[in-house]
């Protein structure tokens, strides 16, 4: 079934159509929040609210379960969204999908996945069980894509058959060593990937901090993720900057607490702007998710130290765009991981956030569209 928010309400439509490779639905949304964000210092990014539509878990596309979405693209020359599993290859292939997104002043009206597409090695051979921990796609120019990998990690060049053909070299110092004393943290790896407007660079974002470079962003205090550029041609890296993670917004008041906060996605829009998305969350209060606008210059190049501690640096600028949560809108913010640039609405481009439902039944596979003003 298809959830759909209109004003505070909740309302359920019929289960869509389900075929054998895709199931289709139509909407019809009236949600239209407006949020007036404000100026930001580095410029002039304003974000609204279109609307947001949700796909319940448990949903399966040619007998595999759908979820865990935690990568987004778009295509505007076949007009198709690109999604990415996170799933490690425990309910089936490792696997990105093809979706249809229509989109209006209203928000979503219709959304159809039309194909799954098995991610492979170089050799041809489908990925091992927990081989592999998928977390962000982008399309590169030539018609291939990269994806991001936690688990060795790494930056895998792909056909768009999901076929392997390549990488991005990362800094040996993100790969995890003396028992992940040096490298990215379990789980915290580069999350966040984007492609500049000319399709000439790369960037990617840990989520936290490296091992080395200091602790995980806590209630008092934020940490330094590592932002690498690369050279797209050359799959090389460039420069390296710091982005510095906000501290954890808001504390859990479950009797069990949890709370954390990370980078889990980044995109340029078409000016030459970058926004990146953190997510925080925390148990008995939920998602908390906060865009920023970021600019690279001015800030320290460090590529190629191993180490952040002790030394002297000035991290990327940023700015704050826009914070979603269920504490500030009359609908739940669930798990936001990817995030893309739709089609243009009433000729203003559109940003389009998933979830990652973690295949819970308790979450969701969530879309919200914002418009950029």
């Amino acid at each position: 079934m298809l959830e759909r928010r209109f004003g505070g309400s909740r309302s359920v439509r019929s289960p869509g159509r389900l075929s054998r490779m895709s199931f289709h639905a139509l909407l019809c949304l009236a949600l239209a929040i407006s949020l007036n964000v404000g100026s930001a210092a580095l410029g002039q990014t304003r974000l609204r609210v279109l609307g947001e539509v949700s796909l319940p878990s448990g949903l399966k596309i040619d007998g595999v379960e759908f979820g865990g979405l935690s990568g987004l693209d778009y295509d505007p020359a076949t007009r198709r969204f690109l999604a990415l599993s996170d799933d490690r290859v425990e309910r089936g292939p490792a696997r990105l999908y093809e979706m249809t997104i229509e989109i209006d002043e209203q928000g979503i009206s219709a959304l159809e996945v039309t194909r799954m597409v098995p991610l492979k090695r170089r050799d041809g051979a489908a990925y091992d069980r927990l081989a592999v921990d998928p977390e962000e796609v982008r399309r590169l120019p030539g018609g291939t894509i990269v994806w991001s990998d936690e688990t060795t990690p790494a930056l895998i060049e792909a056909t768009r058959e999901g076929l392997a053909v390549g990488h991005f070299e990362l800094p040996i110092y993100h790969v995890p060593r003396d028992g992940q004393l040096v490298g990215i943290r379990s789980n915290l790896g580069h999350e966040a990937l984007a492609i500049t407007p000319d399709g000439n660079q790369l960037i990617a974002i840990t989520e936290s901090a490296l091992a080395q470079d200091g602790p995980n962003p806590t209630l008092a205090s934020g940490a330094f993720a590592r932002l690498l550029v690369f050279d797209v041609p050359t799959r090389r890296t460039i420069a390296e900057f710091v982005y510095a993670v906000e501290g954890i917004p808001v504390a859990s008041t479950h009797p069990q607490p949890f709370q954390d906060n990370g980078v889990t996605s980044a995109l340029y829009l078409n000016d030459g702007r970058l926004l990146v998305l953190e997510r925080s969350f925390a148990r008995g209060v939920g998602t908390t998710i906060q865009i920023f606008e970021v600019k690279l210059a001015g800030a320290t190049n460090v590529l190629g130290r191993e180490t952040l501690q002790g030394a002297k640096f000035t991290p990327v600028a940023k700015s704050p765009v826009m914070t979603l949560s269920a504490i500030r809108h009359s609908y739940d913010v669930d798990n936001i991981e990817g995030m893309a640039l739709g089609p243009s609405v009433a000729g203003k481009p559109t940003i389009v956030l998933v979830s990652d439902n973690n295949f819970s039944r308790h979450q969701r596979s969530q879309f919200i569209v914002l418009q950029v003003d």
